[in-house]
């Protein structure tokens, strides 16, 4: 998940004080561990610097551990993963921003002690609900990918520190369901909608400092995309439906109970199948 902010240290509490938009609100219920929990689980550079204010032992101790984690090169860039994940149509995964109407692959930065395919696993799992055995590692990136963040996204306190992200992209092939994604794996999603697209996804949908890492991504990415023939999908449906149990039904497929063989979905739809069905098919 993309920070919002990265810094070198500590926020400044008077500075930090001054912002309306994380201001205490006069009357309101102290923040406790919890709400430190949040911030640090999302990077949340805002919360965690509102929680400083606070000056609880318990709040003091967790913003000490989120600057701790946070990592910038000598250049001011913060290490990112980036993630390009495949279905077998070589269709990627392509996620809406919570509460927003912006789309994007999923990404998020390396903590303090990860390796890139380490971080590339967490996030998967935080962003997406995957884990390592519901994919396959295609390719990566051979070298980082940077982007500036322009300032007008930077916090004043920041500029001068951090100037943007440096990305090592994978490229994925989920070997699972569609339904093994969950878009609800912790309690701070990053996406409330998600759907396959086609590779070469539109540029014009990403926001604009982001593009030129995009297209460099899927063009390093694109060659190692692996080959798609439709024949190889009629060949195994054939051999799915000439090898049946005693009760008529395909080896190795899910039967769910009243539901009819073909399932009608609209376009960009995925299904997301009841789990007691499964567990009673």
């Amino acid at each position: 998940m993309q920070s919002r902010l990265q810094a070198t240290g500590p926020p400044n509490s008077r500075a930090i004080g001054g912002r309306k938009h994380i201001a205490m609100t006069e009357g309101a219920a102290p923040p406790d561990s919890r709400h430190a929990t949040t911030a640090l689980a999302r990077h949340d550079c805002d919360a965690v610097c509102t929680l400083a204010v606070a000056g609880t032992a318990c709040i003091i101790d967790a913003v000490q551990k989120f600057w701790g984690l946070i990592m910038l090169d000598r250049d001011g860039f913060r290490p990112n993963v980036g993630i390009v994940l495949l279905n077998q149509k070589n269709q990627v995964f392509w996620g809406k921003r919570i509460r927003t109407h912006s789309w994007q692959f999923p990404q998020g930065g390396i903590d303090r002690g990860e390796s890139p395919e380490q971080a590339m696993f967490r996030e998967l799992h935080e962003e997406v609900g995957l884990h390592a055995e519901h994919v396959r590692i295609v390719a990566r990136t051979r070298d980082w990918l940077r982007y500036e963040v322009p300032d007008r996204f930077i916090r004043r306190d920041a500029r001068g520190h951090y100037k943007g992200q440096k990305q090592i992209w994978y490229l994925l092939q989920l070997v699972g369901h569609d339904w093994d994604l969950n878009l609800r794996a912790t309690d701070h999603p990053e996406f409330d909608a998600w759907r396959w697209h086609e590779y070469w996804v539109p540029l014009d949908v990403v926001v604009e400092f982001k593009r030129g890492v995009y297209e460099m991504a899927l063009t390093e990415l694109s060659r190692f995309v692996p080959r798609y023939d439709a024949r190889d999908r009629f060949l195994r449906g054939n051999f799915a439906n000439s090898t049946r149990d005693a009760e008529g039904s395909p080896i190795g497929l899910h039967r769910f109970p009243n539901a009819s063989d073909r399932l009608e979905l609209p376009p960009g739809a995925s299904f997301d199948p009841d789990p007691s069905a499964l567990a009673n098919s």
